[in-house]
């Protein structure tokens, strides 16, 4: 009897679950630096658990690039309409530029602490936060393929030899 796990994307799931930490230790004022270096890495880890479990569940690759097509739609969007690849001003009269910017900033907020101390512009910053929605997630998956596509070699080559 083969057990059904619910169609449930899990690394999704993860993504927001570690955006929803990261937003709480990025408004709270009260943590200390190594706090938000613990969330990126439980973050790091999550995420390439996660995807290395869709991998052995034997899922497609692209339920675990969800995360990544986000932010790659919100990326778009703010490039219309911010109408470029510029800096959104805070004292401007485009609104939906600077609440996509922070939407953004939010989803991807557990690897903040990995860019925020370098001297990037503001597209810079969501590109980057979109590549490492590709790239993480794809690690994860790309282990667990291999692991998996290891355990079914040995299981054929145990029977060939029988």
């Amino acid at each position: 009897m083969k057990i059904q796990l619910p169609k449930l994307n899990y690394s999704l799931l993860t993504y927001l679950i570690a955006s929803i930490i990261g937003m709480i230790f990025f408004f709270n004022n009260n943590t200390d630096g190594r706090y938000l270096y613990l969330l990126l890495s439980v973050a790091l880890v999550m995420i390439l658990s996660t995807s290395c479990f869709h991998a052995l569940t034997f899922r497609s690759y692209r339920s675990v690039l969800w995360p990544f097509i986000l932010n790659m739609v919100l990326l778009i969007v703010y490039v219309i309409a911010n109408e470029g690849i510029g800096n959104t001003s805070f004292f401007g009269s485009n609104n939906v530029a600077l609440t996509l910017f922070f939407t953004i900033l939010g989803f991807n907020s557990h690897w903040y602490i990995l860019l925020n101390s370098a001297p990037l512009s503001d597209f810079n910053f969501l590109l980057i936060n979109v590549v490492l929605s590709f790239i993480i997630p794809s690690l994860g998956y790309v282990s667990g393929y291999i692991y998996t596509s290891k355990i079914k070699q040995k299981e054929t080559s145990t029977y060939s030899n029988s």
